[in-house]
């Protein structure tokens, strides 16, 4: 009875320590840093008494497990391009090892990385105007612009809950305070002149009026109706110009960002002669990879060099989808070459310009502000929500048009090695055809990832069956954006598939979003029912900051190598007989469809886009002034 009695008291003392070591750990950890499995804390008044001998055991086989994961989740790779590598190395060392191989996939790490992230997010929101005040000047090493108080009003009386992360204004506005404002003034007046563009002008007794060239297009009328309702709040006549294209085409170059943020961190300005250096026209004719730095990837490898195939590389995932991580280029060079929104490496105005747009890439400082399209036609036309139980097909679903490239033969010096066939929407439309010309059914192999037996191991499927078993996408339509040599290429080579009824796919659970001429309209409609909305873009969204990879939505890569694992991790794999399938984790699928509904109901509102849209433009009003320091919140 006394050894029986001495074996619990050092498995409880045992139990504690470990405790109290998850607990150090969880202090550590930065909010970001991915957590392994999810580990119920215990205090010592909950811990197991002598006689709960088996409830104290499986406590500490699971301290045991969770120190083994958090070993994983610390030596995975989170790379400056936004993508997380290494579980699989991790995977084979634990294996040589002899350690216990009960670790958990990568993307239940990024879940639940994403949980707390988004938690984080939300618990940190200044509650009242004085905390709002000390974060934005924590944040932008700067005071808000004057009538912040009257922003933040409008937040509280329209439960506006984001109040402090708007790092995406800043990204926009940062640079433009490094230019002089009579310089600033000039280069506004100076769009007055551009085409496909159009003019709203604000004034606090509620004449606004909206001008220009495009004035009557319904993108026009649907921002002039957002905006002008916060003429009053602004207090104080406003004009700014807005272009009516998909997406902003100037660049600047990673030095020019540096000097002007520079000068701005002085208090002082970027001369126009310093300025015409980095934006005459010779700077672009050099290649878009020229506005990146130096040392970065863009710079220093080819785009152009054979790549790897699909089976060939390691499990990766992205973790970070935002503008200075996999959405830039120069991060991300495989972007040039697999983006229609980069196929015209030449094509682009080197400079900045004051301009509003719908949709920009890094490295174009013009305000970016909501599109409007999706919001309208989801508000006039209710997207169909069925219930996750309810949703009868595991499959991804994606339609969609040819647009999101001009495509063409190469082309001399402008597009040299430019080929059609590895643009972004035309390679969704290879990736679930048979990989040879003649019609007959591949009968290639692809590797992936299953659990069976509590362990992680690899296993090969035909790539028939996958994607009968993943993938319902198509283009549908016709063929459309191409020269004639090319279109004729495309009509031996491509699958159309017939159109589908509006809301027809919300009785999938997993649908697809990739990008067009510009953003994607789609993309808060798709939330909106429910389903998971696996993405791919290049083009940040005004709420991108807000929106958690793997918690409102999952990220997908631009070349879509990780579109498979996906699919798998979240629906099983296929196999001959009952017993060969895998389950899927359809239970996490169904979280992220609800956390992208609610977000969707709570933080995609006319009202948030308002608050947005105020907040950037108190910040414009900022840089119109003469003397911008009075122009400060006091």
């Amino acid at each position: 009875m006394a050894r029986k009695a001495a074996r619990n008291a050092v498995l409880l003392a045992v139990v504690l320590a470990l405790t109290s070591l998850y607990l150090l750990f969880v202090l550590l950890d930065d909010y970001a840093q991915p957590l392994p499995i999810k580990v119920v804390a215990r205090t010592p008044a909950q811990l197991p008494i002598a006689e709960d001998y088996k409830r104290a055991k499986e406590a500490v086989r699971e301290q045991v497990l969770f120190k083994a994961n958090l070993a994983i989740s610390k030596g995975l790779t989170y790379g400056s391009d936004g993508i997380v590598r290494g579980w699989e190395r991790l995977h084979k060392q634990f294996g040589k090892a002899g350690r216990e191989r009960d670790e958990q996939h990568p993307i239940e790490q990024l879940i639940y990385r994403g949980k707390r992230r988004w938690e984080a997010l939300l618990k940190r929101q200044s509650k009242d105007l004085a905390s709002a005040v000390r974060a934005y000047e924590k944040r932008y090493f700067r005071p808000p612009p004057r009538g912040f108080d009257a922003w933040f009003r409008f937040c509280t009386e329209n439960n506006v809950r984001i109040i402090d992360d708007y790092d995406q204004i800043e990204k926009d506005i940062g640079p433009w305070f490094g230019i002089a404002p009579d310089q600033f003034r000039k280069r506004v007046k100076n769009l007055e002149k551009v085409k496909h563009s159009y003019k709203i002008t604000l004034y606090a007794n509620g004449s606004s009026t909206l001008t220009g060239d495009r004035a009557s297009s319904p993108r026009a009328q649907m921002q002039y109706d957002l905006i002008a309702p916060l003429a009053s709040i602004i207090g104080s006549e406003l004009s700014f110009q807005v272009s009516d294209h998909d997406r902003g085409n100037a660049i600047i170059s990673e030095e020019l960002r540096e000097l002007l943020l520079s000068a701005a961190g002085r208090g002082s300005f970027v001369t126009e002669a310093e300025l015409a250096k980095h934006e005459d026209d010779g700077q672009a004719s050099l290649g878009i990879q020229f506005a990146c730095s130096p040392s970065s990837l863009a710079r220093r490898i080819s785009i152009w060099r054979p790549q790897p195939a699909l089976n060939d590389e390691p499990m990766s995932f992205i973790y970070d989808l935002r503008e200075d991580a996999q959405m830039n280029f120069c991060n991300n060079p495989k972007l040039m070459r697999y983006h229609g929104a980069f196929s015209f490496p030449f094509a682009r105005r080197a400079g900045m310009r004051p301009m509003f747009q719908l949709s920009k890439t890094a490295h174009n400082h013009e305000f970016k502000m909501p599109p409007l399209e999706g919001f309208e036609l989801y508000e006039e036309h209710p997207y169909k929500v069925i219930p996750w139980e309810a949703k009868d097909d595991s499959r991804l679903f994606w339609r969609g048009t040819m647009t999101g490239d001009e495509y063409t033969q190469p082309q001399g010096n402008y597009r040299p090695h430019y080929n059609w066939r590895e643009s972004h929407r035309i390679r969704l439309s290879f990736l679930v055809a048979p990989t040879s010309q003649d019609g007959r059914e591949d009968e290639d192999r692809r590797w992936l990832w299953v659990r069976r037996g509590g362990e992680w191991t690899k296993a090969s499927f035909p790539r028939s069956l996958l994607r009968n078993t993943y993938f319902d996408i198509g283009l549908i339509d016709k063929l459309h954006q191409c020269d004639e040599a090319t279109c004729a290429q495309m009509r031996k080579e491509l699958l159309f598939k017939p159109k589908t009824l509006r809301g027809s796919e919300a009785a999938y659970k997993y649908l697809l979003d990739v990008d067009g001429n510009g953003w994607s309209s789609r993309f808060r409609r798709l939330m909106a029912g429910g389903s998971v909305v696996l993405k791919s873009t290049v083009y940040p969204e005004w709420n991108t900051d807000w929106l958690v990879p793997f918690y409102h939505y999952v990220p997908v890569r631009n070349d879509y190598s990780d579109l498979t694992e996906i699919m798998a991790f979240f629906t099983g794999t296929p196999g001959t007989s009952e017993e060969s399938k895998t389950e899927g984790r359809d239970d996490l699928g169904r979280e992220i469809g609800e956390n992208a509904r609610r977000f969707v109901a709570e933080h995609w509102r006319w009202q948030d886009m308002q608050a947005y849209m105020l907040r950037l433009l108190l910040e414009y009003r900022r840089l119109m002034a003469e003397n911008r320091e009075r122009e400060a919140f006091e």
